[in-house]
């Protein structure tokens, strides 16, 4: 039956597999008859819900026929403002979170949302001094490639997320596909600067999997080609990595969790779950170790954060972290904040869903005061109305690179370089 349909799609939705439940919602809205006004809307929205977590440009569509069919919770004004914003149409976005302000005046998020959209085009014409380049190097076709972070202070190794096809058998080897994202699994690569200073040898983290599971045959390929690896951070010696590891067991998706490992002669050890919430069914993920290797800055959704995905600390004892608090108010929002990286002058990186922004994920950059933050949208050129995340810097030079999905039809994260050019002041007398 349809309900039982529908059903097995909201399962698929509740744990996360974004990509199957879309799938499914999909079949079953072909099949609703034609009165069946509530149903309609229902699966349209649910759909749209999912399109716009992968970045789908339909999501548009469905939000608006979701409305169309009178879905009875407001908040579908505010996710069809987000995919608007997100595809640029700031005039048409702008008019959706006035509908959804109408009955929520406070909601942040919209608020927000609704003043960047009246701000985007001066925002535009002051861009800063910043110059940005796609960073081809790292970048392979039909793959995302994001979360660049390096793993020495001089800049010549860095490690980062993909998911790009390996060329290594002659047989055509059937690629698993992940049910989040439908795209093959991601993994942590590695490259290296030659003597030239050119960028070679990209390749895959080795180490980092238990060799047992290789060794059991068929069953344990599975096991190991399911795990998802991704987002890193080095410790100041490049000698720990913290990393978001997830791995369905039984095809449930367990959520994320931060593993660590150690770098001994020359590979990565195998690595070990680190415990930061007593409650195991809490994700935690996109780590980033300060420059003393005491606090740890990652995101979660714990259930006392603020909605979305949050930014917390953790604060090591020497032995374990246990001194974990949320970033506050002045970070977070109700949607979701990602990608924290914590520079050695105490200065917080992350993208952001929920501040004024360009649209999508935004860049920005959080100074600690007394008790708060000070927050700054990075602007363009590093901002669009696409998702901007994911930064790393050189030391402390302005220089590094960061993750973009802007000028990209089927939505590919890519890697950009930025640098701040020298000033040069010429005085005559």
């Amino acid at each position: 039956s349809i309900s039982a349909r529908i059903k097995r799609a909201d399962k698929r939705y509740a744990i996360g597999e974004y990509y199957q439940a879309a799938e499914m919602y999909k079949q079953v809205s072909r099949n609703i008859k034609g009165k069946e006004k509530s149903i309609r809307a229902y699966v349209a929205f649910q759909q749209a819900e999912c399109y716009r977590v992968l970045n789908n440009k339909r999501a548009a569509n469905l939000y608006k026929n979701a409305i169309r069919y009178n879905y009875p919770d407001s908040i579908v004004y505010l996710r069809y403002a987000q995919v608007l914003q997100y595809q640029g149409k700031y005039k048409d976005a702008a008019e959706q979170y006035n509908i959804y302000l109408a009955t929520h005046p406070n909601d942040y998020v919209a608020m927000a949302g609704k003043y960047a959209c009246s701000q985007v085009d001066t925002w535009r014409k002051q861009p800063s001094r910043y110059k940005i380049s796609p960073a081809n190097e790292f970048n392979a076709k039909r793959s995302s490639n994001f979360a660049p972070a390096f793993t020495s202070e001089d800049g010549d190794a860095l490690i980062f997320t993909s998911n790009r096809q390996e060329q290594k058998s002659s047989t055509k080897k059937k690629v698993r596909t992940s049910s989040v994202t439908g795209m093959p699994s991601f993994n942590l690569y590695s490259a290296r600067k030659n003597a030239a200073g050119k960028w070679d040898e990209i390749e895959l983290c080795e180490g980092l999997y238990a060799e047992t599971e290789a060794e059991g045959g068929e069953e344990a390929q599975k096991q190991t080609t399911t795990a998802e690896l991704g987002v890193a951070s080095l410790s100041e010696d490049g000698r720990t990595m913290y990393f978001t590891y997830s791995k369905p067991i039984n095809g449930q998706d367990l959520g994320a969790k931060i593993y660590i490992s150690q770098r001994a002669s020359g590979e990565w050890g195998e690595a070990q779950e680190l415990k930061l919430f007593k409650d195991s069914s809490i994700t935690v993920g996109h780590p980033s170790i300060n420059a003393t290797g005491d606090t740890l800055y990652f995101v979660s959704d714990a259930p006392d954060g603020y909605g979305g995905k949050d930014i917390y600390m953790a604060i090591s004892n020497g032995s374990e972290w246990d001194d974990i608090r949320n970033l506050g108010p002045t970070i977070n929002t109700s949607d979701d904040e990602l990608f924290p990286h914590i520079r050695r002058d105490g200065r917080l990186y992350f993208a952001s869903k929920g501040h004024p922004g360009y649209g999508g994920l935004d860049l920005f950059y959080a100074i600690p005061q007394d008790t708060t933050w000070q927050l700054f949208n990075m602007g363009a050129p590093f901002n669009s109305s696409a998702d901007d995340f994911g930064i790393t810097f050189q030391g402390d030079i302005e220089k590094g690179y960061f993750s973009t999905n802007r000028a990209q039809k089927k939505g590919y994260d890519m890697i950009y370089s930025f640098e701040l050019p020298q000033m040069e002041f010429i005085v005559e007398g």
